[in-house]
């Protein structure tokens, strides 16, 4: 499944946290743990996401991306969910 483009708001979101792709997986990863959830999340997918290889992840993985910004909603990191 192709994406729509770079999503440069959550690579830009990423950066001004100081986080590397493998250091925004694992807080991705904790987050869902806490939620009762099991999500695959490493670098490389943060990097597809990046790039808009893949589309923005399901509405579960999307919300736990939001959560562990505190932003809580995923259009913050730049989703169309």
């Amino acid at each position: 499944m192709t994406g729509e483009g770079p999503n440069h708001t959550l690579r830009r979101l990423r950066q001004q946290r100081n986080l590397s792709q493998a250091e925004l997986a694992e807080e991705i990863r904790d987050t869902a743990q806490r939620m009762g959830l099991h999500l695959a999340c490493d670098e490389k997918r943060i990097g597809r996401w990046e790039r808009g290889e893949v589309r923005w992840p399901s509405p579960r993985t999307g919300g736990c991306c939001a959560w562990s910004s505190g932003s809580r909603t995923p259009k913050s990191w730049g989703s169309g969910l």
